[in-house]
């Protein structure tokens, strides 16, 4: 499965004119109409990008222009679209149900429909699809589309990506729900009929095969999916994956690698659990040390302290201490080499004193 992109060219990649229908069959009417710059520029980012993207327009069959007049159009504005993703849907027929009669796939959730008429978008995720309404300036003017909407106010592209991804996860939410796996949760990134994609906060992907209802994590049939499926991982659900997993770490205040990025240097609170990928790259920085187990310790199984001191407390060097337990991960605090952890008794006691001065 492959995300495909659908462009509707009246109205949307081109601009729309308000005029009679003697004009439309006339010479050059098509050819002549403006381009929606913005939009087109749009489609040719995302072909570059090696994106699946097609063109998708109703055309009227009884004019000796339209269709030829729509095809030059698009040799002249998105040149690198070619013939076979161009869709041409005689006018009248609806979007949705001509791919499902001329055997053009079924529509499923991440088939997107850019389209400035609402029609068309409710048809289309009727159908299964996700409709994206593109508000040119003399539609939407009774607001009945509640789905995706995207303008020419700023940056289209930022724009459309950043409303798929919101949709895709309250969707995705929606119709398959969070599971907890050995005591993790994982949130789902990608549903098919064959297989449903999860991913928990240390970015570690979890494949659920649907037809037999059998989870696959690390082993031989794991990977044989893993590897179906790493071309939509890697160029189309990378970008959901990453928004996934931040928001997943935000919402259970986990330490994640955008949040050190953003702060430019290692800030999780003593006792905060933090991702996978933070824990690795920490302990892969230097030669580590061994994490003396005690009270201290208990709530983790395994763990490490790197290998340069941070600090000099009560006569010893302290260093940052981090442990593991089953697939959690957590940034233990300031730890001398007896174990014993200095700052989050020191956040524990101003805590305790910020309480008193509030009561």
């Amino acid at each position: 499965m492959k995300t495909r992109y659908f462009f509707d060219m009246d109205g949307t990649m081109a601009v729309w004119n308000n005029v009679s229908n003697e004009e439309l069959y006339k010479e050059n009417y098509f050819l002549n109409l403006e381009p929606n710059f913005n939009m087109v520029e749009l489609v040719n980012q995302m072909l570059r990008e090696g994106k699946e993207v097609y063109s998708c327009s109703h055309f009227l069959t009884d004019s000796q222009y339209a269709l030829e007049e729509k095809n030059k159009w698009l040799d002249k504005y998105v040149p690198s679209l070619d013939k076979e993703h161009r869709v041409f849907i005689p006018y009248g027929q609806s979007k949705a149900e001509y791919f499902n009669e001329h055997g053009l796939t079924p529509i499923i959730l991440t088939d997107f429909l850019i389209d400035d008429y609402t029609p068309n978008l409710l048809q289309w995720e009727e159908m299964g699809g996700t409709g994206i309404k593109f508000l040119n300036g003399i539609n939407h003017t009774h607001g009945t589309w509640k789905g995706i909407k995207i303008n020419n106010l700023y940056h289209i592209y930022n724009q459309m990506y950043s409303n798929i991804k919101s949709k895709m996860m309250e969707t995705e939410n929606c119709i398959i729900p969070n599971i907890k796996q050995n005591g993790v949760t994982y949130m789902c990134i990608m549903y098919t009929d064959n297989y449903t994609v999860y991913v928990n906060g240390g970015e570690e992907v979890l494949v659920k095969n649907n037809k037999e209802d059998i989870f696959y994590q690390g082993d031989e049939n794991y990977n044989i999916y893993y590897n179906l499926i790493t071309d939509v991982l890697a160029n189309e659900v990378k970008p959901l994956f990453d928004t996934v997993t931040e928001e997943y770490a935000l919402l259970h205040n986990i330490y994640d690698a955008n949040q050190w990025r953003k702060d430019g240097t290692f800030s999780a609170k003593p006792g905060q659990e933090i991702t996978k990928d933070v824990y690795n790259q920490i302990f892969n920085c230097m030669i580590p040390l061994s994490l003396p187990f005690n009270e201290s310790t208990v709530q983790v199984s395994a763990g490490f302290m790197m290998g340069e001191p941070y600090d000099y407390k009560n006569g010893q060097h302290t260093y940052l201490a981090f442990g593991q337990n089953e697939y959690s991960y957590y940034y233990l605090g300031e730890m001398d080499r007896n174990g014993k952890l200095y700052n989050l008794e020191e956040e524990n006691e101003l805590e305790s004193e910020e309480d008193y001065e509030m009561e």
